[in-house]
């Protein structure tokens, strides 16, 4: 089984709580860890969503989180 590493993992998503972060960010690993992105090495991954992004929806707002950076990895 491949393994995915990730060294840092920053967002910036502005007014949730701390509970809430660490749900998006549980949310986020577990998403990435379903999709076994194939194995290769990403120096950065920039992301921005838009103001579309439902950010008072926790499971959407992860699924938009994970399906952008697949999406940067060749991914969907």
């Amino acid at each position: 089984m491949d393994e995915i590493t990730i060294d840092r993992l920053t967002l910036n998503i502005p007014g949730l709580t701390p509970r809430q972060a660490r749900e998006v960010a549980e949310r986020v690993g577990a998403g990435l860890a379903a999709a076994r992105p194939a194995a290769r090495s990403f120096e950065a991954l920039p992301l921005e969503l838009d103001a579309r992004t439902p950010t008072d929806d926790l499971p959407r707002l992860a699924d938009a989180i994970v399906d952008a950076l697949l999406a940067q990895m060749g991914r969907s």
